[in-house]
């Protein structure tokens, strides 16, 4: 498509015509899914899945939370939808009917859902769902970091 309009822009040009290519162009998506550097971002600070990464997975949705795949939640729709249940260690890493362990991929966060469900998902809508709001870019790291660092249950 892009091609297309450069063409058409390019014979405009060459008649004397205006061209205003700006009002065609596609706004801008984010960085390309590849760009994923699976390193951790500080390796002499290890993140803690219980003391970072499991208070930001329980928070209510409102809060960019993960309420809703929550047992016991008022709202349990991803839940229910998806059985991916963040509640535990074990229960997220097992990973829910969509997932299933490619959830979490331990060392490799660029192909961890959980992750990419985070920033940039390769199918379905940006997690939460009901947001924004959604996670602040040190909230993505501390989860990219803790999936690139192993995904331990600390």
């Amino acid at each position: 498509m892009n091609r297309i309009l450069l063409a058409i822009c390019g014979a405009a040009a060459a008649l004397g015509g205006g061209c205003f290519l700006e009002e065609f162009r596609a706004p801008p998506v984010g960085a390309p899914l590849d760009a994923c550097q699976g390193l951790d971002s500080n390796p002499l600070l290890p993140v803690s899945f219980s003391l970072e990464i499991m208070p930001i997975l329980m928070r209510d949705e409102k809060m960019a939370g993960c309420s809703c795949h929550q047992p016991g939640s008022a709202n349990t729709k991803g839940l229910e939808e998806t059985e991916l249940d963040p509640s535990s260690h074990g229960s997220l890493m097992r990973g829910g009917t969509k997932t299933r362990t490619d959830i979490v991929i331990p060392f490799d966060p660029c192909r961890s859902m959980l992750y990419l469900k985070l920033v940039s998902p390769p199918f379905g809508g940006r997690m939460p769902d009901s947001g924004p709001p959604y996670l602040s870019a040190a909230e993505a790291q501390l989860f990219h970091d803790w999936i690139a660092e192993g995904a331990f249950a600390n």
